[in-house]
C-alpha cells in the first residue's frame, strides 16, 4: 500500500526524517472526510474522491468519498452543481455524453436508475463511463463540491461532540463517521 512505518523508514534511511503525510497539515474537516472516504471506498485520498460502486445495493451507482448515490438522490445535486459551476470542465470530461447527463437530470428516478444499471455489468461500471467518472472525481472542482457537501455532516458531528462533552480530534472523526454511516446516534444508545 506504499505506507512505511517509522521503524522501517529509520532502518532504510537512517538520519533522514520521514516525510509528513499530505493530510497532516489539512483542516480537521478535510482529514475526517479523507478518513471516512477511505473506509467508504477502500481507497486512500485523493482516490477516495473518485471511488465508485455499481448497483450491489439497489442504489444504482454510488460515487465519491462518501458514496453519494442515485437511489437516495444524493449524487444528483453534486453532479448538477458541478455542471452549473464548471460546465467547461464537465464538457472536457464527458464530451458528447454531457448531453445525456443533462437529459437524465430531468428524468424520473426510475429512469435514472435504469440508465445507470444499463452502463454496468455485474455491478462494475463499464467504459467509457467508468473512466469519465474517475476523471470527474479527480478534478479539484468536484473534490471541492464533495467537501462542501460533507460540511453539513462535519457540523452535525461537532454538535454531537458538544452533546457528549467530547473535545478531541479523534472524537470528531468518530462522530463524523457515525453521521455518515448512521445519520446520528439512536436514542436507546444515547441513554
Amino acid at each position: 500500500d506504499g505506507v512505511v512505518d517509522a521503524a522501517t523508514w529509520a532502518a532504510l534511511f537512517p538520519g533522514v526524517p520521514a516525510p509528513q503525510p499530505v493530510l497532516a497539515g489539512a483542516p480537521l474537516a478535510d482529514r475526517c472526510l479523507a478518513l471516512t472516504g477511505s473506509f467508504e471506498t477502500g481507497n486512500q485520498p485523493p482516490d477516495c474522491f473518485c471511488g465508485m460502486a455499481g448497483d450491489f445495493d439497489g442504489q444504482g451507482l454510488s460515487f465519491g468519498a462518501l458514496q453519494w448515490n442515485i437511489g437516495q438522490r444524493t449524487f444528483q445535486p453534486l453532479l448538477a452543481r458541478m455542471i452549473e459551476e464548471h460546465e467547461d470542465v464537465c464538457r472536457s470530461i464527458f464530451h458528447e455524453n454531457l448531453d445525456t447527463i443533462r437529459a437524465l437530470a430531468g428524468a424520473t428516478l426510475e429512469n435514472q436508475l435504469d440508465f445507470v444499471r444499463s452502463i454496468q455489468t455485474r455491478g462494475q461500471i463499464n467504459e467509457p463511463w467508468r473512466g469519465m467518472l474517475k476523471t470527474l472525481g479527480r478534478t479539484t472542482e468536484f473534490r471541492d463540491i464533495q467537501t462542501s457537501a460533507a460540511s453539513r455532516l462535519f457540523q452535525q458531528a461537532g454538535e454531537m461532540c458538544a452533546e457528549y462533552g467530547l473535545t478531541s480530534q479523534r472524537a470528531m472523526a468518530l462522530m463524523f463517521d457515525i453521521c455518515t454511516q448512521n445519520g446520528s446516534i439512536d436514542a436507546i444508545v444515547k441513554s
